[in-house]
């Protein structure tokens, strides 16, 4: 069975409205999914996300546990009220990041589009790090805020961060490896 799509585009320009709306589809769930499965399975390891997918029927998450960890929501975290953001935001941040980095994706002073025409103002190279950094900042709050819900409910959680080889856990880095931007010329 080929694996589901747990966020749609919708929900990446939730989050980054600047997001063009003529990007090509069959662009956009590939990007989910690699976002998925490469950098949500290194977030939370191999038996946690696949536990976490698996309670997915298509539309809603099955159990209470998953609906928090993919929605968020207000939590006590250490005798405080926290808000967690949830796993929807930080797959959105994974799929946005994939999507600036496909080939013909081109960051303009009017957002971020598939193409550009005659009258296209293409942005300078430090508009473009910028958007990369803020990207990259957004992943490295978005894991930290997950890492902490997470871990203050372990007993909910408890294959969290195992993994399926040999490979060590990653602490201190984000899951999605951010690209450097090269000047146009």
């Amino acid at each position: 069975m080929a694996e589901i799509q747990i966020i749609t585009f919708e929900d990446i320009r939730e989050f980054y409205p600047q997001l063009s709306t003529n990007i090509d589809p069959d662009k956009i769930t590939s990007s989910i999914l690699q976002a998925q499965q490469n950098d949500l399975e290194l977030f939370l390891g191999w038996y946690q996300y696949n536990e976490f997918i698996e309670d997915y029927d298509g539309a809603n998450f099955a159990t209470a546990k998953y609906i928090s960890l993919f929605k968020g929501g207000v939590y006590d975290y250490r005798g405080d009220n926290r808000y967690h953001r949830g796993i929807k935001h930080l797959l959105a941040v994974y799929s946005f990041a994939r999507l600036l980095n496909i080939s013909n994706m081109i960051l303009t002073e009017s957002g971020i589009v598939d193409k550009i025409t005659e009258e296209s103002e293409t942005r300078e190279d430090f508009q473009e790090r910028y958007t990369v950094m803020q990207v990259r900042s957004d992943s490295v709050r978005l894991e930290k805020d997950n890492r902490d819900f997470i871990e203050e409910r372990i007993s909910d959680y408890p294959l969290y961060n195992k993994v399926y080889s040999t490979d060590q856990k990653h602490q201190g880095k984000t899951a999605y490896k951010f690209f450097k931007v090269i000047p146009h010329g």
